[in-house]
Parts: structure tokens; C-alpha cells; sequence
């Protein structure tokens, strides 16, 4: 454990599973004047408040610039703090929240009568959270109430995964940062809404639909419009990877499932943007392929996080994505190799910068061959994850 200080807010390094004494007392002190902490969960990092200090949650809602009418979800650590805000549960609610919680899941329950929490007094749905984290466990049970939580990031914007981001971004507007290192998705909690019979799935985070159904044993609806993100994979993103873009957006154009694919490209290498190679739109634009507005992008957590598959243009990018970021192997894939049974003798296409068109053609063709190929293993996948 450390403790450093940044600007005003207190940054202490601390386990989620073994929190220190300083630690939950430092936070249990902030939370019960009033202060704001960050703190880390079993998704995200979050800001946290007493749920029983209205000038607390006021002090949140001014931090994440969030509209008053959308609440804030609460931490808690069992069905009955649960049952004391907002009334008791049926037997059917009973039995789905102890099946979902803990767990990586935000379930919605019906206000059986008014709140006494500041800005949640209307409300007809609450949303209730119990992380499977000792640390959150424990800060609930120090602090004596339930905490309103939120993630850690200004509305609209998107989330954040790097812990000196956080601290450099939010230094100023909190008391205390307790940060146990990276998190390892960007999703967040599932949405799940018990209010309804079946239970609607509201927000899809780090647990699946499926997931969700299997642990319920029922189906659920969703009023989610699911996409299946595909994003190809090459070194400066100006060459390979963005005519594998254009030319699978071509191939799946007319398709029935196009409205729901996603299709993007980034590069191993940390370049400035810049627009593909003058030759790969030459020849793209020969094939009725436009990747004129193409402008490269490094890669990132946040896009990896999205892709429900990463193709490689080479065995050199499969490697480097392996190496430096092991969580996303089940969905990182060489292009040559994908769906073959055999190992291909020669796996990676060649990069084609500084050569000629012809040879900018040969990759063209080598592209859209092993794209064809694959087509119909990547139509079943996104079909699977559409229905």
C-alpha cells in the first residue's frame, strides 16, 4: 500500500481483495463528510457518494455534467438494503437478483414507494449493483449505507481504463483515488430490468445476453440494436488493413445483416493519422472499392474492447496483440489462418509499402480471396450474435 498526494485528492495504492486499514479509512471518512471518492469495482473504476448526503450527489451530478433525470446507480451488499430503499421484492425479483448478484450486473427493481434519496424521489425504476469485490463489500459496510456509484468518466465520453489518466483528468473534483491498477474491459455493468416479465436487457456490458439467459434459464428480451464490430489489423494502417476494410464493407454491402456490422481498421504502430497509401486507393478505387476517407488509427483498449473479432494481416501483428494485450486472445485471428484446419505454410500477407501497384494488386487480390473464403464462417458468427 501507498499513499501519494495529487493536488487535493488523496491517491492510495491498495488490493481490491485485501484492501488496507488506511485505505477503507481514508474513504470512509470522505464518504461521510460528504466528499467524493473514486474506487475501483469488479468492471469499471467509479465515483462513489453517500447515498444519504444530497449535497454529495449533487457535487456528482455537477462532475459527470449528468442529466438530473438519469440516476445514479447504488451499491449494496445484500437483497435486503435493497428491499429498505425502495420496498420489498417478489418472490420472482427475489429469486432473479440472488441468481445475477454478485455479478458484473446492474439489475433495475420496481420503487414500491417514494425515495428518500435527493434526485431518486420520483422514480419509478432503481438500479441496484453488487460488485464482486471485497473492497466495494467493505467500504458499504464501513460507511454504514449504501453508496451511489457511477463510472468514473464525464457523460457521453467514454470510459476509462488507465489509472494515471484518471488521476491527471479528476485530481482536482475528488477527495480520494483508490486504485488498484488497470481494469480489464471498458464495457461496464449489464443493464438488466426485472420490473418486466420476461426481464428486459437494458445495456449490454462485460455479460452477455446469452450469459444472462443461461443463468435465468428463460429467454430475455433486449432493447438493444446489437452491431458486431470486425476490425482488421496491420502495422501503420495506411495499406493492408484498410483495403481489408473496404473491400469486406463491398462484400457485405447487399447482405441482409449489413445494417448491423461494423467494420473498421487500426495499426500496430503509433503514427499520426494519416490517409491510406496513394497506391492501395489507386487500386481499391480499379475494384469499386472507395477508401478515399480512410485516415489511419493506432490501436487501442477501447477499440479492441468493441471488436467482436480482430483479424491480422500478418503473424507480426497476432503477436504484438498477444503480447500486449493476452485478455483478447479468444477473438484474435490471422486472416490466412481463420477457419482453416491445416496451418497455412505461408500465413501473413506481405506489406506492400513502397512497392509497386502491380504488387499493390497481387495484396488486393490475395485480400479479397481470403476474405471470400472466410465470408460464410463470418456470416454464421454475426448471425449467431444478431439473433
Amino acid at each position: 500500500m501507498k499513499l501519494k498526494r495529487v493536488s487535493r485528492c488523496e491517491h492510495i495504492i491498495t488490493s481490491q481483495e485485501t484492501p488496507s486499514k488506511m485505505a477503507i479509512s481514508r474513504a470512509t471518512k470522505f464518504l461521510r463528510s460528504g466528499g467524493i471518492i473514486i474506487y475501483p469495482t469488479d468492471t469499471l473504476y467509479g465515483f462513489g457518494v453517500m447515498i444519504n448526503n444530497k449535497k454529495a450527489i449533487k457535487k456528482l451530478y455537477d462532475l459527470k455534467k449528468r442529466d438530473r433525470k438519469k440516476p445514479f446507480s447504488i451499491i449494496i451488499n445484500n437483497i435486503k438494503q435493497a428491499e429498505h430503499i425502495c420496498g420489498g421484492l417478489t418472490s420472482r425479483e427475489e429469486e432473479f437478483f440472488r441468481i445475477l448478484l454478485p455479478g458484473k450486473i446492474t439489475v433495475l427493481l420496481k420503487a414500491k414507494r417514494k425515495l428518500n434519496i435527493s434526485g431518486f424521489e420520483n422514480l419509478e425504476k432503481v438500479g441496484f449493483r453488487i460488485p464482486e469485490s471485497n473492497l466495494c463489500h467493505i467500504l458499504v459496510e464501513k460507511a454504514g449505507s449504501p453508496l451511489s456509484s457511477s463510472s468514473v468518466n464525464i457523460s457521453y465520453e467514454p470510459n476509462i481504463d488507465d489509472t494515471s489518466e484518471i488521476a491527471e483528468k479528476f485530481a482536482e473534483d475528488v477527495d480520494l483515488f483508490l486504485d488498484s491498477g488497470p481494469v480489464f474491459s471498458l464495457k461496464g455493468s449489464s443493464v438488466v430490468d426485472l420490473t418486466t416479465s420476461p426481464p428486459i436487457l437494458v445495456r449490454e456490458g462485460d455479460i452477455l445476453k446469452e450469459e444472462i439467459e443461461q443463468n435465468l434459464n428463460i429467454e430475455i428480451l433486449s432493447s438493444i440494436k446489437r452491431r458486431f464490430v470486425i476490425t482488421f489489423i496491420c502495422s501503420g494502417n495506411i495499406c493492408r488493413s484498410p483495403m481489408a476494410e473496404g473491400i469486406l464493407k463491398k462484400l457485405l454491402e447487399k447482405s441482409k445483416i449489413s445494417r448491423q456490422v461494423e467494420i473498421n481498421s487500426a495499426g500496430t504502430l503509433n503514427l499520426m493519422p494519416n490517409r491510406a497509401s496513394s497506391e492501395a486507393i489507386k487500386i481499391c478505387h480499379n475494384h469499386k472499392v472507395d477508401i478515399n476517407k480512410h485516415r489511419s488509427t493506432p490501436i487501442d483498449r477501447l477499440i479492441l474492447d468493441e471488436a467482436n473479432i480482430i483479424i491480422c494481416m500478418a503473424v507480426y501483428h497476432y503477436n504484438i496483440l498477444l503480447r500486449n494485450h493476452p485478455e483478447y486472445s479468444d477473438k484474435i485471428y490471422v486472416l490466412k489462418s481463420m477457419n482453416r484446419e491445416e496451418n497455412h505454410i505461408d500465413p501473413s500477407i506481405a506489406d506492400p509499402i513502397g512497392m509497386s501497384e502491380e504488387f499493390y494488386e497481387q495484396i488486393y487480390v490475395e485480400i479479397e480471396t481470403e476474405l471470400k473464403r472466410i465470408l460464410p464462417y463470418l456470416a454464421g458468427k454475426i448471425e449467431k450474435y444478431l439473433r
